[in-house]
């Protein structure tokens, strides 16, 4: 348009207005998200049980024996993702995958 709008065109006006700025606020997310990448929070003991399957006596118990990823700084603290990857590194093999890695290693030895 050029710049005159009538009382007609209003609707118009404001869905591509409305359009605009929707492009403006993704672009301006996006950019702030690349310049101050979002930071991990800490979580506590009753999150960090919650997360886990836990109770927080569990919990404790395996931070005093340094089984668990954690922080201390005068209480204890905890990332989400490390409490993850904790219960992802305990993943047991399923009976057809040890099967696979036997086989595999005897294979390697015949050659």
């Amino acid at each position: 348009m050029d710049g005159k709008y009538s009382f007609d065109s209003l609707p118009d006006v404001m869905e591509r207005t409305m359009e605009q700025l929707e492009l403006l606020q993704k672009g301006l997310k996006q950019l702030t998200e690349k310049v101050f990448p979002s930071v991990e929070e800490p979580v506590n003991i009753v999150e960090a049980a919650r997360i886990l399957g836990k109770k927080p006596n569990t919990v404790y118990q395996l931070c005093s024996r340094r089984q668990l990823p954690h922080s201390f700084r005068g209480q204890l603290y905890f990332f989400p993702s490390e409490l993850v990857a904790w219960i992802k590194n305990g993943r047991k093999k399923t009976l057809e995958e040890l099967a696979d890695s036997y086989n595999n290693r005897a294979k390697n030895k015949m050659v």
